[in-house]
């Protein structure tokens, strides 16, 4: 019996290919053959021109051919196939400056010294340059492959561009070991294989590298006086941008520009404001971080403001339509000029001071009113805190009757300030009036209807052009915003009156202290189940009647005979720190028909709105204080009493050294100690209280101090010392051994006269 194999075991038999067309493989065979004809008459035409162009070179070596394409040109046709793990390697790179080298180029004084000319001559420099290494590097690149004089020439600058970085690493730091490796790799996977023209690419290296290690430091000695300069460095990490210019297209790469663009647009409102100190050094220091970090994050708050606000803007919109819960205005054309506080060109004295030094900023106070005058008062803070002895120059409240323009200044003693980065604030609070109103047109119910019923515009038919009056407000810190409805409006149906506050400068609304609602006499605020005027919104607002007097409105057509006057119980409801806006809804009704509309179908009246608030601007500014300065503070005959404040220490005319926090006390010297120091007896004292004085003993009158008193208590002998303190005085009731007696003898007074039974006369 024979055993079968299943099919799929089978060997199947080769197939035999299908017959091919001769005359496809005669047209196959062709043009196999002219491809290879074109690649060689391609390369042929390559040699030609090539040829002639050499020719050309040397025939006229100021000829286009000799120069090469233009920059422009090169950069422009430049291909974009960088691979994106050379921005990966930037970012990292970038971190590993932040957090590992701490690298932030060289010095750029060091880089100008190199080229000083010495005593020597030009010998020093002559060596520099025709380094033995440099020129073996430079000839191997010539002879290896025939080079014309433009590339031989950029590549010789671009060698010693680098043996200039190499030659200045003296202290081998490693973060400058990487960026110029990272560079050259750069140079020789991306530069190399994206523009052609290998003269521009040398050039644009050397930029590169000039950039990286010196630029930043330059900037921050050509433009000292711009405080965040010396953390741009941070803020523009070189090689990051050049692999994201050359890396290929992709998603990605629009994506990160997109965000770099958006960075430095949101950064350039930023860098107005944000004063940030530098410290001139070739390594990232902890202000440095904190400088970049501060741009980034307040670029960042950037971001999020102008995406918020056009979110609120829209929602905004939204509810002005459908809600009517937001209400916005338009500004009184008769009424454009700049009107409220300001404070412009704030500056200090300099970005960097020391803490032995008097701390001065100052700006210039702009104030106009229209009517009333305003109260200003100035002030200035210290890291978001209030500081004692501030003093404020030239005073601290002005009386602003319609326009002043005042140069002020905030002093900071020397010793206020510690060592480190602060934010000082100049401050304005002012209390101000903005007015607004709004037009709408009453009209009589019946024939209202009517039009309607058959499809006319009721103010259209009466010749209204002005059919959807806006509000319309004074210039100031707030707008307010008016809305009524849709006009016209039944006078036989209440209404709702929408007033929004909004914070319209950068400042911040701490209260609204008056708000007043004018109406025409014919209508009335509506009362809640209490029986008082009340308004709806972010609370419960009590209203009460008032007058035109207590505006200040009565010359400007505001009359208690046609108009009624309602005012916000301040002290039962406060609005305080409105940070954006605040909306208050108030339901008003006509209270007669007639009266209001007369013998006309359509009546017009105007609706207005006074608020009264406080208001604080302010303006910020960076400083640096540095601690020691390196200078000792020479002190004048009789001058060392006082406290040294001086982290270096201070100098007495006998040469006296005293530390800082230390002086020498009242009748005594250095002690006669060489060198200078200030000896064991010149430490400072501490008063000491006792306790209360009841029985003094007679004898006890002419003792001076404690010394040589066995009767006074023992605490006493051991506190007080003669030679240092002025002696025991009676303090509210209590003895004390104090040193600055005779400074405050309206205070203290001497043993003798704490007299048991004399307390009274004694204060």
């Amino acid at each position: 019996m024979k055993f079968k194999l299943p099919t799929f075991f089978k060997k199947n038999k080769a197939e035999e290919p299908e017959p091919v067309d001769p005359a496809v493989l005669a047209e196959q065979k062709a043009r196999l053959e002219a491809s290879k004809k074109g690649r060689k008459n391609a390369r042929a035409q390559a040699k030609k021109e090539a040829e002639e162009r050499k020719k050309a070179e040397k025939e006229n070596p100021s000829s286009k051919a000799s120069r090469g394409t233009n920059f422009y040109d090169s950069f422009s046709n430049r291909r974009q196939g960088g691979s994106f793990w050379w921005v990966i390697a930037a970012v990292a790179l970038y971190f590993i400056d932040i957090f590992v080298t701490g690298f932030k180029g060289f010095e750029y004084s060091s880089f100008v010294n190199t080229f000083y000319f010495s005593r020597e001559g030009f010998a020093p420099y002559v060596g520099f340059f025709t380094n033995i290494f440099v020129i073996g590097i430079i000839l191997g690149y010539i002879l290896l492959k025939k080079r014309n004089i433009r590339e031989a020439f950029s590549f010789f600058v671009l060698v010693e561009g680098m043996w200039l970085i190499l030659a200045m690493n003296r202290e081998f730091n490693i973060g400058a070991v990487l960026h110029l490796v990272f560079g050259v790799c750069v140079l020789i996977w991306v530069l190399y294989y994206s523009i052609e023209d290998r003269v521009h690419v040398n050039y644009l290296f050397v930029f590169f590298l000039f950039c990286d290690f010196f630029l930043f430091s330059a900037l921050e000695i050509w433009f000292s006086n711009i405080p965040f300069i010396s953390s741009i460095k941070l803020l523009v990490p070189v090689w990051f941008l050049v692999a994201l210019l050359f890396a290929r297209d992709s998603g990605w790469k629009s994506f990160l520009w997109f965000v770099v663009i958006m960075f430095y647009v949101l950064s350039y409102f930023t860098l107005g404001g944000a004063e940030i100190s530098g410290v001139k050094m070739d390594t990232i220091t902890g202000e440095d971080k904190t400088s970049a970090l501060k741009v980034v994050t307040e670029a960042w708050e950037n971001l999020k403001e102008s995406v918020t606000s056009s979110v609120t803007s829209f929602a905004e919109g939204q509810a002005n339509a459908t809600l009517g819960e937001y209400y916005t205005g338009d500004i009184d054309r008769k009424a454009r000029e700049r009107l409220g506080v300001y404070i412009e060109d704030l500056q200090g004295a300099d970005t960097e001071f020391y803490e032995d030094q008097p701390v001065n900023i100052w700006a210039t106070l702009v104030a106009k009113t229209l009517d009333e005058p305003i109260e200003v008062e100035i002030g200035c803070t210290v890291d978001g805190e209030v500081i004692e002895g501030v003093e404020i120059y030239p005073k601290e409240v002005f009386d602003v009757e319609s326009f002043e323009e005042e140069g002020i200044e905030c002093s900071f003693e020397p010793g206020l300030l510690i060592e480190g980065y602060h934010e000082i604030s100049m401050n304005a609070k002012f209390n101000f009036l903005t007015m607004a109103y709004i037009k709408t047109y009453f009209m009589d119910p019946e024939r209202r209807r009517a039009l309607m019923r058959e499809g006319i515009d009721p103010l259209e038919n009466y010749g209204i052009v002005d059919r959807d009056p806006r509000a319309v407000y004074t210039n100031g810190p707030i707008m307010i915003g008016l809305d009524v409805g849709k006009p016209p409006l039944s006078a036989d149906k209440d209404f709702r009156l929408g007033t929004t506050l909004t914070n319209w400068w950068d400042g911040e609304i701490q209260k609204v202290t008056d708000f007043y609602i004018v109406t025409p006499n014919e209508m009335e605020l509506e009362k809640n189940a209490e029986g008082v005027y009340s308004c709806r919104g972010k609370r419960n607002y009590i209203f009460d009647s008032s007058s035109c007097s207590e505006i200040g409105e009565e010359e400007k057509g505001c009359d208690d005979k046609i108009h009624n006057v309602f005012k916000i119980e301040s002290d039962a409801i406060e609005i305080r720190e409105i940070e954006n806006y605040e909306t208050i809804l108030c339901r008003l009704y006509v209270q007669d028909q007639s009266d209001l509309l007369g013998e006309v179908p359509l009546v017009t009246k105007y609706l207005k709105v006074v608020a009264k608030y406080d208001y604080n601007i302010h303006e910020e500014i960076g400083i640096q204080v540095k601690g020691g300065d390196g200078v000792r503070t020479v002190f004048a005959e009789r001058e060392c009493t006082r406290v040294c404040i001086d982290d270096d220490g201070c100098l007495c005319p006998d040469g006296c050294e005293i530390l800082k926090g230390q002086h020498i006390y009242k009748d005594m010297t250095c002690g006669g100690i060489e060198g200078g120091e200030v000896d064991v007896a010149t430490t400072p004292p501490v008063d000491v209280d006792g306790g209360e004085i009841e029985d003094v003993q007679e004898d006890l009158f002419a003792v001076e101090g404690c010394g040589g008193n066995e009767d006074w208590t023992t605490e006493c002998k051991l506190a007080c010392n003669p030679s240092q303190h002025d002696g025991i005085f009676c303090f509210e009731k209590k003895w004390t051994c104090t040193t600055d007696a005779n400074e405050d003898e309206n205070l203290y007074y001497p043993l003798a006269l704490c007299k048991p039974g004399e307390w009274g006369d004694i204060t």
